[in-house]
């Protein structure tokens, strides 16, 4: 053993003798990273075009991404009447965790798509991004 580690060896033997001993404490341990925190990370920007021209544009506010519950209901059929009711901004988002990846969904709700027919009922929309960012291991 050369004498850089016979040193390492020392300090950590004097290191755990003082923990035991209560005259030090232990290093405090690394919290886990949450799944939001990671989403966040890693989360794309995103650019948003805003057509505010046309009465069924809301000055813009019809393309605002937001909850797919923004008007307080799952009822989608409704959610052309209801746009822009509430402006908050909102995302989603999934995490799946493999060996040696994170992969991301990030849909964004929008309240009324430009596609609508009042008859099949698709007045808002979804609008998805995903990301791959590699996982660490400690």
């Amino acid at each position: 053993m050369g004498h850089g580690q016979q040193e390492e060896r020392a300090v950590a033997v004097l290191s755990a003798a003082l923990v035991a001993a209560g005259f030090l404490a232990p290093a405090p341990a690394r919290a886990a990273v949450s799944r939001a925190e990671l989403a966040l990370r890693w989360a794309p920007i995103h650019y948003q075009d805003v057509d505010a021209t046309g009465s069924h544009a809301l000055g813009g506010k019809s393309d605002y991404l937001t909850k797919v519950d923004f008007d307080g209901n799952l009822t989608g059929r409704d959610n052309w009447h209801h746009a822009g009711q509430s402006t908050a901004a909102y995302v989603y988002y999934s995490a799946v965790e493999t060996s040696t990846n994170w992969y991301f969904t990030i849909p964004g709700a929008l309240s009324r798509t430009y596609t609508y027919n009042p008859y099949s009922g698709a007045a808002a929309a979804l609008e998805q991004a995903a990301k791959t960012a590699p996982r660490v291991v400690d």
